[in-house]
């Protein structure tokens, strides 16, 4: 992270994510979780419905908070109202 004057932390100095060339921020922690057995039953239960748990999952992590959908909106979500499991 690169410091202004003062050690003070300058506005948009964050490196990474989807414009820093490495993979986006919900690709990387979908790998995390993959990487160690102990999470297989989580991934698992978020890949239901199409990755309806890992959609919602990356918006409520999303780095910029205002990008974050709010409490209804999340509890409004398929995947917690079950819609994203429901047959077609």
């Amino acid at each position: 992270m690169s410091r202004g004057p003062r050690g003070a932390r300058r506005a948009g100095s964050r490196g990474g994510g989807a414009q820093g060339g490495s993979p986006g921020p919900r690709r990387c922690r979908r790998e995390f979780c993959e990487a160690d057995d102990r999470w297989e039953a989580g991934c698992a239960f978020l890949g239901l419905g199409d990755g309806a748990g890992w959609d919602l999952l990356g918006g409520m992590l999303d780095r910029d908070w205002r990008k974050r959908p709010s409490v209804a909106d999340c509890l409004a979500h398929p995947f917690l109202t079950g819609k994203s499991l429901a047959p077609p």
